[in-house]
Order: structure tokens, then sequence, then C-alpha cells
């Protein structure tokens, strides 16, 4: 099974909670689920050695060995930006170990024979305010009891009911009020961060985790990104073209300044 998805959608959240499930079913060996984070992969080495130590097991042999030897599943988190390493790995695990289960979270598919892709997406709006509000009231303060219904909902609404900008926003009522966060979020990437968290970098910063997204892309998917700079809910491909178009001959400057509109979002 793989989960996909934009970056800050919650797929590692939904995976690991589905780990937590696989783990009381029958199907799998207690102690059987296995976390490998690929964040911090670059080569496809770097990827089987991050599963080999997960399972803490003395190398790959001994990785294939234990996978085969019991119901076992393993979480392999965060492959979009070592896709091709992640899915020729899979492949062979699942060669090796038929009874073995795979989760996988990426950015796209891996394409694998068989899989079962689960298209995650925002949060609808009574979800993204009771996200809020569980986020929020673990700050224990009193500034979210104070802000009226509409107030939360406006600022979900705001946020697009993506869950890691949600998150972000609740960490920071810990200082201001739910509508001075509102009110700030023409400088989203400023507010939408969480200085005090010890989480990875593009987990407590929107700004990373859009810059984590925006480098997977192809050059021309990247500039068609630009183009849509200057449209605020989508627009026709014509126009889009256009865009692209004049914006591909202006100067550096005046791209990059038309282009902070867009990943503002």
């Amino acid at each position: 099974m793989e989960i996909v998805g934009p970056g800050g959608v919650g797929k590692t959240a939904v995976a690991i909670a589905t780990g937590r499930d696989l783990s009381a079913s029958d199907g799998v060996a207690p102690g059987g689920v296995w976390l490998a984070r690929l964040e911090a992969a670059a080569t496809a080495d770097e990827v089987v050695d991050t599963l080999v130590a997960a399972l803490n097991v003395g190398g790959e042999a001994a990785l294939f060995e234990r996978l085969k030897s019991s119901a076992t599943a393993v979480i392999l988190d965060n492959c979009e930006h070592v896709i091709d390493a992640a899915t020729a790995l899979a492949v062979r695990l699942l060669d090796a170990a038929p009874g073995l289960r795979i989760l996988c979270t990426s950015q796209a598919p891996l394409d694998i024979d068989g899989e079962t892709v689960f298209e995650l997406a925002p949060l609808a709006l009574p979800d993204a305010v009771a996200l809020f509000a569980r986020r929020a009231g673990a700050q224990r303060t009193n500034r979210t009891t104070s802000a009226s219904d509409d107030a939360v909902e406006d600022l979900c609404r705001s946020l697009d009911g993506l869950p890691l900008a949600i998150e972000l926003a609740a960490a920071r009522t810990k200082t201001l009020s739910i509508e001075e966060i509102t009110r700030r979020l023409d400088d989203r990437f400023s507010v939408l961060s969480d200085p005090t968290s010890r989480r990875p970098e593009r987990r407590r910063a929107l700004k990373s985790t859009i810059e984590w997204s925006y480098e997977l892309l192809f050059p021309d998917d990247q500039r068609g990104l630009w183009a849509l700079a200057s449209f605020a809910g989508g627009a026709p491909l014509p126009a889009v073209e256009s865009s692209r178009r004049s914006r591909y001959h202006e100067p550096q400057r005046s791209t990059w300044s038309a282009g902070s509109r867009v990943v503002r979002w």
C-alpha cells in the first residue's frame, strides 16, 4: 500500500496510525511493524542501511532473513526523493518475503505492480477545526477558548486544511491570538514555523516543506509553478502559457518577487 500526497498533508501520521493498527491485528506478529524514515537517505545503499538500522540487524542478508521469517510489516516513510531506490528495495523485499506487508509514503506513486495507492487530501473544515483545537489545547493557553468558532474556522479555511500548517498555527497560540495569527498570514512563512520544536526542519517550518517539494520538481515543472504565481485559485491553460512565456524572459529579481506570492499560497 502507498500513501501519496503533497508535503505537509499528514502522510507520515496516517502511516504510523496504520502501523499501530497492523500491530494489533492477527496478521502481523507482535513487534513486527518497522518504521524506516528515509528523509536523510540520498543513495540506494543509504535506503537499505536505514531499514537495516530500523530493524537493528547485522546487514542486508540478515535484513532479508528477518523479514521473511515471520509475519511482519515495513513502513518506508518519505520515499519521494529516493523513489527509484525505494521502489527497487520494495520489489526485492516482496520477492524474497511474499508474506511481507509494505506501506510507503511519498509525494508520487512508486508504481509497483499490484500496489494500492491511497491519495491523501487536505482536511475538510470540521476535521481541520478539530485538529487545530487539539493542538492548540495542548499549548495550555486561554487564547483559544476565548476565540469564536467563526475565527477558528476562518483561520483553518485560510490554511486550506493542510495539517502541517494547522499544527504550526496552533503552536503559535502560545504567544498570539487566533485573530493575530490570521492577520499575519500575509507573511505566513514567518508565522507558520515552530522554533521551539525539535522535529526536523521541514516538519517545523512550512517554508522548508515547500522548498523540499519544489526541489523535487523537474525544471519545466518549476517554471510552470512560477507561471501560476500571478493567479489565485487557478487559471485557464492559455493564460498560464502566456504567463510562463512572459516570466521566462523576465529578470530573475522580478520573477522571484512575483513567485513569492504563490509559495505563500
